[in-house]
């Protein structure tokens, strides 16, 4: 069975709000598919990467993601198709090299993502493995991923610093080979 992927697609939806979203499709050469969705990023920090717009108001005033979808029709697919998806740390750098802009804006965050969101779930589906424990490491080539963690503070006012206000429960991760 090959876990190569033979095609990649992606087309703009509008999620339960009537917002336009990116949905990425990955077909593997055994005939198994994975799709994702990509939900409309709701901050736009200074560390965050960009989701890119079409900008014209006239589409969804402005939220139309078509520049997404060509970015992964016509720069990521071809760089991913014929890849492993069980190498989804070579195809997300490969994503990463083709970017080399701040902020991920010349693709867009939501492009990037889409694609590296469907190659990890073909990839599980390849594996035979729920998408959780595949990016928990149980797969051989996963392992170095880090664990999710994500911390709990006690039910007090915030202070002015994290630091100040100690986690009280971290994610232990998955099985380690």
């Amino acid at each position: 069975m090959s876990t190569a992927a033979i095609a990649v697609g992606a087309f703009e939806i509008l999620n339960t709000r009537g917002d336009p979203i990116i949905r990425t499709e990955l077909q593997l050469g055994d005939c198994r598919g994975a799709a994702a969705c990509v939900p409309l990023g709701a901050f736009a920090g200074e560390n965050e990467a960009l989701e890119l717009r079409d900008g014209d108001p006239r589409r969804h005033g402005g939220k139309g993601t078509l520049r997404a979808v060509a970015n992964v029709v016509e720069q990521i697919a071809p760089k991913v198709v014929a890849l492993d998806s069980a190498r989804q740390v070579e195809i997300d750098r490969s994503m990463v090299e083709i970017v080399e802009t701040e902020g991920k804006s010349k693709l867009g965050a939501n492009a990037i993502l889409g694609a590296s969101m469907v190659v990890a779930r073909a990839g599980a589906g390849a594996a035979g493995l729920p998408l959780y424990a595949y990016l928990s490491g149980t797969a051989p080539s996963l392992r170095h991923f880090s664990s999710p963690s994500r911390n709990v503070r006690a039910g007090r006012r915030p202070p002015r610093s994290v630091e100040q206000n100690p986690p009280v429960a971290r994610a232990s991760g998955g099985a380690r080979r």
